[in-house]
């Protein structure tokens, strides 16, 4: 029960967190919402398989909502990538830090 309740609290604050950021309340950039949607995804859909298991699915319940929330996950995971690629991108054109070993 507490792996549930720990997902979905994260979850909530994902959903609140990105609510600010769309309504422009508390604004982060592109990246950020990219990033959020890939947490809401990914967790989402281990949420939703945690709670199966919680409640007593039988295996054949369970693999059946394995085959939807685990290429889920992999889309998460692949959203988190682009708003790394994004973050790099916006922090490279806005003359982030540049490395210590680089010569100008």
């Amino acid at each position: 029960m507490a792996e549930v309740l720990a997902l979905a609290a994260v979850w909530l604050l994902t959903v609140a967190v990105l609510t600010l950021d769309l309504t422009g309340v508390w604004q982060r950039g592109a990246y950020f919402r990219w990033q959020g949607l890939g947490v809401l995804i990914g967790i989402g859909a281990e949420l939703t398989s945690a709670f199966a298991q919680f409640r007593g699915w039988p295996a054949s319940q369970l693999y059946g909502l394995r085959l939807i929330t685990d290429p889920l996950t992999v889309v998460g995971a692949g959203l988190l990538l682009v708003a790394l690629l994004l973050q790099s991108r916006t922090r490279r054109t806005k003359g982030g830090p540049r490395p210590s070993n680089q010569v100008e």
